[in-house]
């Protein structure tokens, strides 16, 4: 659906996939990303039309079922990140074309929810229990900690400093200054 005059009116722009659509991202008034279970679109023109940019394949390399995406993030005009159950997937060329960075097979470890870059190479993934980092701009990514809870959100102001809110046992804030190595409890329910 599109809009023209600010959401009061709304048109059917094309049916993209029979799937869920879970996140759509502007890169720029003119383009745009859409992800969900099983491709990647892009829109060149404000999205008054889409193409498919990805197709994820059925299975992976090791026979398992695939997961789909459910969130997509920039960073730039040209490097972004799909990514969501136990997947992280990255463009270089503004979504034209993405490639698998990362693959989890941890049940316990979730749905990657939440991603946050302070630079062009340092960000964290937050899953349900478990963050990964990367110090490469995401051409790689490492398990970072092992919490207890649930991330439900995550800010970042540095490399080094930044905050997690996190949901389980007790819910809590939490706060580090050494790009997550540590972390120090600000708050707990």
């Amino acid at each position: 659906m599109r809009t023209k005059d600010g959401g009061k009116t709304w048109n059917l722009q094309q049916k993209l996939q029979d799937h869920y659509l879970t996140d759509m991202c502007f890169i720029s008034k003119d383009t745009a990303v859409i992800v969900g279970y099983g491709n990647i679109f892009k829109s060149n023109d404000g999205g008054e039309t889409w193409y498919i940019t990805q197709v994820l394949p059925v299975k992976d390399g090791s026979g398992n079922q695939y997961r789909g995406f459910n969130y997509v993030s920039f960073i730039n005009k040209t490097i972004g990140f799909a990514f969501g159950q136990e997947l992280i997937w990255k463009t270089a060329d503004g979504g034209k074309t993405w490639k698998e960075v990362f693959l989890g097979y941890d049940s316990f470890m979730g749905n990657i929810g939440s991603m946050h870059f302070t630079d062009a190479l340092h960000g964290l993934a937050f899953a349900d229990t478990v963050s990964f980092q990367t110090s490469n701009g995401g051409d790689t990514w490492q398990e970072k900690l092992y919490p207890n809870n649930q991330f439900t959100a995550n800010y970042f102001f540095t490399s080094l400093h930044g905050y997690i809110g996190a949901t389980g046992t007790f819910s809590n804030i939490q706060e580090t200054f050494d790009g997550g190595n540590s972390w120090n409890n600000k708050y707990q329910n």
